[in-house]
């Protein structure tokens, strides 16, 4: 087998293929140890065709998932080739490599993995040292190596062997130290915990890193309950307000509601108040005719015609000054509207019944604007009186 696999420990468990196929193809029994700087090295196990030499270091780079093979050099020719050995990392990237076969031994070798030129070492060591064994196994804690059981001919050990690394010495009692180096997270880095020389556990199990509580997601969960309770309230607020309101469809009464046409209820001159000031003298049949009500916007209104209500010859104002015999023939002749640009115009035109001149009653057209609503009135029901008794005194004749 040449294939690498990474498991995933978050946030689920999950084995992924990474790095594609080893250089120099598949190899077993051999040892995997991670650097500090994510190189993950191969040592030893069987190659191909025969037993891997320590000669030869491959490495994985977990960062990049690319494959290199480097060169060591060897003590001789130590450490030999093997499988079912044992390795453990050092704090400063040595590896430690313990034991094997075929040949059962207990010999110890280092390779320094930070050293520009990689060479194989083989320390001396004191103490009781175990017997040559394989398929054992080892963890480092601190600076301090445990091997662990492993199989000496065809029987199996049960016995825990610990190897100072800075010392090489195998320890007959265990003193915790520098337990930073390998700290996991249960361990305090900055403490040393108070232990006997024959206890063999490094800290509390039940000891707990302290856990960070979310603060941004409890304030973005309130931040969008507040929301929600706010758009509630408005959304009842309206449903209650539009059932109050088709309760009470009147509404409130209009003010100054005076004399109402029930023909036409909604006639504008039958509400009087402040937006209609002054309304008199409203013709029934054109009740939107703007001659019917005078303000200061129509100032001096005389004698509407009632034929032509919209003829701008009846109703004189400050842009037609002096307007007098106007021609009914020609109510645009200028002609007939004598002006300064014009001046001395004669021939009253005759024909047109309703001119100011023949209201011998009416006042001057200068005073109407200050007579009040019910003599203005007056003034608009005087010319059909005067044409009546005309047309009456012309049968007579």
């Amino acid at each position: 087998f040449s294939s690498t696999y990474k498991l995933a420990t978050y946030p689920t468990l999950t084995w992924n293929l990474v790095g594609g196929n080893a250089p120099g193809g598949g190899r077993q029994a051999h040892t995997a140890n991670l650097l500090s700087d994510g190189r993950m090295v191969i040592l030893g196990g069987k190659c191909q065709s025969d037993l891997c030499p320590f000669s030869e270091v491959l490495v994985f780079n977990t960062n990049s998932s690319l494959w290199s093979v480097l060169n060591a050099s060897l003590a001789g020719d130590a450490p030999l080739p093997r499988i079912s050995h044992i390795s453990v990392t050092t704090n400063d990237d040595k590896i430690i490599i313990h034991g094997g076969e075929p040949i059962e031994t207990s010999d110890l070798a280092v390779l320094d993995m930070r050293a520009v030129n990689l060479t194989w070492s083989m320390p001396m060591t004191t103490g009781l040292a175990p017997s040559p064994r394989f398929a054992h196994s080892a963890v480092m804690v601190g600076t301090i190596a445990f091997i662990m059981f492993g199989q000496i001919n065809n029987t199996v050990d049960n016995k825990i062997y610990a190897l100072d690394t800075d010392k090489w010495t195998w320890l007959q009692t265990y003193n915790p130290s520098h337990l930073e180096y390998t700290n996991t997270g249960n361990v305090p880095s900055n403490s040393t915990p108070s232990l006997s020389p024959t206890t063999l556990t490094t800290g509390s199990p039940t000891e707990e890193l302290p856990i960070e509580l979310p603060y941004m997601a409890i304030a973005m969960y309130i931040a969008v309950s507040i929301c929600v309770i706010g758009i509630s309230a408005a959304a009842i607020a309206g449903v209650l307000i539009c059932k109050r309101r088709r309760a009470d469809p009147k509404g409130p009464t209009p003010p100054n509601l005076v004399g109402p046409n029930v023909l036409r209820p909604y006639d504008p001159y039958n509400n009087l108040n402040h937006m209609q000031p002054l309304l008199g003298g409203v013709n029934i049949q054109k009740p939107y005719d703007p001659n019917n009500n005078p303000g200061p916007m129509k100032p001096y209104l005389v004698n509407p015609n009632l034929e032509k209500p919209n003829d701008p010859n009846d109703n004189p104002s400050s842009m037609q000054p002096y307007l007098a015999d106007p021609n009914a023939q020609k109510p645009n002749d200028p002609s007939d509207h004598p002006s300064p640009m014009q001046p001395n115009l004669v021939d009253r035109n005759v024909r047109k019944p309703y001119e100011p001149s023949y209201c011998r009653h009416a006042p001057p057209v200068g005073n109407v604007a200050q007579l009040p609503t019910f003599a203005t009135a007056a003034l608009l029901i005087l010319p059909d009186y005067w044409e009546e008794k005309e047309k009456t005194e012309a049968t007579d004749q």
